[in-house]
């Protein structure tokens, strides 16, 4: 009976042994999980604020495709004045 007590008490021992593993594992993994929920939210930002930058920089480009056309209409006269060089 003495023995079989024993025995039974090291496989206790044990069994809390392994959760304690499983429980420092399970705070690791947690921890890393919201570490990358963090990236997630970062990278989120950094993509709407990327597509803001684009759709900028779309209509600048639109703008100055405007500006190619509508420059060879104009001439420079006097300096500074400008006149139309074809009537629209």
């Amino acid at each position: 009976m003495g023995t079989q007590l024993i025995r039974r008490n090291d496989e206790v021992a044990l069994l809390y042994e392994k959760i304690k593993i499983q429980q420092s594992t399970l705070y690791k993994g947690e921890a890393q999980y919201g570490q990358r929920l963090e990236d997630i939210r970062v990278l989120k930002l950094e993509i709407r604020k990327l597509r803001r930058e684009r759709l900028l920089l779309q209509k600048s480009v639109a703008n100055v495709e405007d500006l190619k056309w509508v420059s060879p209409k104009f001439k420079r006269v006097e300096g500074s004045n400008l006149t139309l060089s074809h009537p629209f």
